[in-house]
């Protein structure tokens, strides 16, 4: 039962956080376009943040 809900909760954290990464991108693409450069940095930036939080 514990190793269920430590799943599902990694499965839905995993996927708001990458609906944030996306949505993160689709902000940024007027500004900066959407080449491989800026998701890269939006990718870095949350890697960042996970490691030191």
């Amino acid at each position: 039962m514990r190793l269920t809900a430590l799943y599902l909760t990694s499965i839905i954290c995993g996927f708001c956080l990458m609906a944030l990464e996306i949505l993160g991108g689709r902000l940024l693409q007027p500004a900066f376009g959407s080449s491989t450069d800026t998701w890269a940095a939006i990718i870095s930036v949350v890697s960042i943040s996970l490691s030191i939080g």
